[in-house]
């Protein structure tokens, strides 16, 4: 049984991948030096880069060619092409499956 829930776990993260329509194969940035305390807790990347608080940094990303289009933030940062392997998710995170026949097909009972 707990292989089938893990089995179930990993086929349910692919298909939240395949959901948002991530199909970026960009490297993995390098890390960034912050503080602690210095996240945007809303968004889950450094304050000093959350241009969904802050949109009038949008351009300087944009023009240094540091920009997930698809996401709305620096792709250095980007927390869905780059999701931290040792960070929680952030609140609100909602996963969406493509159909119920997807959830039943994972084994997901409600």
């Amino acid at each position: 049984m707990r292989r089938s829930f893990v089995s179930s776990l990993g086929f349910l993260a692919l298909l939240a991948l395949v959901s948002v329509g991530c199909t970026r194969q960009a490297p993995a940035p390098e890390p960034v030096a912050v503080a602690d305390g210095e996240f945007c807790a809303e968004h889950g990347v450094p304050e000093a880069m959350c241009t969904k608080c802050n949109p009038k940094l949008i351009p300087a990303f944009q023009a240094k060619g540091d920009w997930c289009a698809e996401h709305g933030f620096p792709e250095s940062v980007c927390p869905i092409c780059h999701p931290a392997a040792d960070a929680p998710p952030p609140d609100h995170l909602k996963v969406r499956l493509a159909s119920p026949e997807t959830a039943a097909i994972a084994g997901i009972e409600t």
